[in-house]
């Protein structure tokens, strides 16, 4: 919250909604389009941007699709169907981030 002993709060917290945003977006984006033998580093790299921009359920998400998808009997259908689920909840990550800044994170 703003006070005159800190006026610029509201600033960063505005830069804050809007790096998470773009970053979940940019997330969601990767991981729909990521090859399959490129998923677990980029998965990894995003948790590591998410967890730095205090997105903890979007870090946990992509750290459980990176150790599948690193796993040494990882197969496409247990991928897929991993990628699919971490997709939701970068989704719902996203929904969440939107409703408590009032739709004002995609501004």
């Amino acid at each position: 919250m703003p006070t005159a002993q800190h006026p610029e709060s509201s600033a960063v917290q505005a830069f804050i909604v809007k790096k998470q945003t773009e970053i979940l977006d940019r997330a969601i984006t990767t991981i729909s389009s990521c090859p399959e033998d490129d998923l677990a580093a980029e998965a990894h790299r995003l948790a590591g941007t998410l967890g730095t921009y205090q997105l903890a359920g979007a870090e946990a998400s992509l750290r459980a699709l990176e150790a599948i998808a690193a796993a040494p009997d990882a197969h496409g259908e247990g991928i897929d169907r991993a990628r699919v689920d971490t997709l939701a909840a970068l989704t719902g990550v996203a929904r969440d981030l939107d409703a408590r800044t009032g739709g004002e994170s995609h501004a």
